[in-house]
Formats: C-alpha cells, structure tokens, sequence
C-alpha cells in the first residue's frame, strides 16, 4: 500500500431547462420531476480506473481524491413540455487537486435536437415515376423532359420549441446532373430553398 497526498473536492451542479429556469441536479431540485433517473458523475484521475458517484439530494458531491488533474463527466436525459419531449444534457469539468479544497460548478448543457424527416408525397408527382427507394425517373416527352413536381411530407422529430429548417434539393448520381435545376415553391416563388419553422 502506497500513502499519497490528496485533497478534497466538492461539486456543485447546474442545468438550465428549456423555460430557462435553473435547477440542479439532485433529488431536492425544482426540475427533479424533469430527471428519467438519479444523475451520476464520472471522475477520471489518470489512474488507469474511473469512478462513478450519485449526486445527492442537493446536487452536490463530496471527495477525497489523490493530488493531480481530474476530469468529471455526466450526463442525463429529461423529459420536458407539453409533448413530453426527451432532452438530453451533458457536463465536464478539468482541474487539478491539490491539498486543501477545490470548489468545482459543473454546469450542464443542453444537446440541440433539430432532427427531421422528409418523404416524397408519391400520390403528388406529376411527369415522372417514383421508386420507393426516394428516387424519381423522369418521363421523357420526345427529346426533353417536363417539369417534375412533388409534395414534400417533412415531420419534425426535434425538440426544439422553435426551430427553423432549411429546404433545398438537387440532383446527385447522374451523368447530366449538371442540366437539372431544382427549386423548392416557397409560397409564392420558386427558389433555390427555403425555409420552414
């Protein structure tokens, strides 16, 4: 067995929810209703091992770690707004201990959540045929092509509150994909993209 010098670390926590009111991350917080479980930390100290503790009821942890540099990671999942929405929050701090006391706020952040889906409404093309797989084969009418046009189902799956997506095409895999122009119908225009929120 080898003594060495430590010192003693004690950690606070923070996170903000989408209303941006502050909580943190213990049982006794005003937003624990929003926690799916018990929030644990991860502290690494270089010593080829990782430790994993539950905060308390106040967010809060106490330790007793070796001298040297450390590194805490967390994170958690809540379940927010009206649509019951899964957001996911994450943490790290760097420091060092040294003998004594080190204060540590680990403050969490918020992952940005935008996903989206976007199919061909096939019930909608006109001048050309649709395979399942998303792709369009035009109709030829003699030596050209008519315009092919298509609805766009778009389903947000995000959780963002307010989220701005951009909609642009193009023509890709093709040999003369050069001679294709896409434009997207924003309502009044045809443009290159736009936007929907």
């Amino acid at each position: 067995m080898v003594m060495s010098s430590g010192g003693y670390l004690h950690l606070e926590s923070h996170w903000q929810d989408i209303q941006l009111a502050d909580h943190h991350a213990g049982s006794d917080s005003s937003g624990s209703d929003k926690l799916t479980h018990p929030v644990e930390i991860t502290i690494d100290t270089g010593l080829d091992a990782t430790w994993n503790y539950t905060l308390d009821a106040n967010g809060e942890v106490d330790l007793l770690l070796p001298v040297g540099d450390f590194e805490i990671s967390s994170e958690f999942t809540t379940i927010q707004h009206e649509r019951m929405l899964e957001m996911e929050y994450s943490g790290n701090s760097f420091g060092v201990v040294e003998q004594g006391i080190i204060d540590v706020r680990l403050s969490y952040t918020r992952a940005i959540n935008s996903l989206s889906s976007a199919d061909i409404n096939s019930t909608s093309i006109t001048n050309a045929t649709f395979i399942e797989t998303g792709m369009l084969t035009a109709v030829v009418n003699e030596e050209a092509y008519d315009a092919i046009e298509f609805d766009l189902d778009i389903e947000y799956e995000g959780t963002e509150t307010s989220d701005v997506l951009t909609v642009q095409g193009l023509v890709s895999s093709t040999a003369d994909s050069d001679g294709w122009t896409v434009e997207v119908y924003n309502g009044t225009d045809w443009v290159s993209q736009t936007e929907v929120s």
